[in-house]
């Protein structure tokens, strides 16, 4: 049995916004920030330049949560349209998290495994591959591992189309060799 996964799309998404969101993140822990300067603290500030320094990070802070929770909302889509077009052909869902400059755990990755073996028949293989060629691209934005799992899909269905058309050709006594390579039958009603 052959299983593949297909993976959410937003991983560069969030690959290109970690270091903000690990700056903030440290930060609200109370940690340095990688980007701080490494400079000694110097005397407190005018409590008008702290409270607006600390509204600041509060600010930046819920920019950062919004971002992970439209990010979040955006890969449970993307993974529950693979599950849903899958059907009994999709496995469990799988979600990857990071901790937020709030401390709560977001999603911001995810896939879901998918069975993409070759079914009892050639025509009963046929109609799987549709269904998994539809579940790895049914998401908006399809990843790239999400387009190679609906490109071996449709070679496999190609090749199970291959199989029907041989025996619909020895049911009428055609030799395959014999056949124009233009000829097509329709094998569906």
């Amino acid at each position: 049995m052959a299983i593949d996964s297909i993976s959410g799309g937003f991983q560069a998404a969030i690959a290109f916004d970690l270091p903000s969101v690990r700056r903030f993140t440290n930060a609200a822990a109370g940690g340095v920030s990688a980007d701080a300067p490494t400079t000694p603290a110097k005397a407190a500030s005018p409590p008008s330049t702290q409270d607006s320094s600390s509204k600041s990070r509060e600010l930046e802070t819920q920019r950062n949560v919004e971002k992970l929770k439209a990010i979040e909302q955006g890969v449970i889509a993307h993974e529950m349209a693979h599950k849903g077009v899958g059907g009994a052909y999709a496995g469990a869902v799988s979600y990857t998290y990071i901790k937020g400059p709030d401390g709560k755990r977001y999603i911001t990755g995810g896939e879901v495994s998918i069975d993409i073996s070759a079914a009892g028949s050639p025509e009963a293989t046929v109609r799987k591959m549709r269904q998994v060629i539809g579940a790895a691209l049914a998401p908006v934005d399809p990843s790239a591992q999400d387009y190679r799992v609906a490109s071996q899909a449709q070679a496999l269905q190609l090749e199970a189309q291959r199989e029907v058309a041989a025996e619909a050709y020895a049911m009428a006594g055609v030799k395959t060799d014999e056949a124009p390579p233009s000829a097509s039958l329709s094998l569906y009603a």
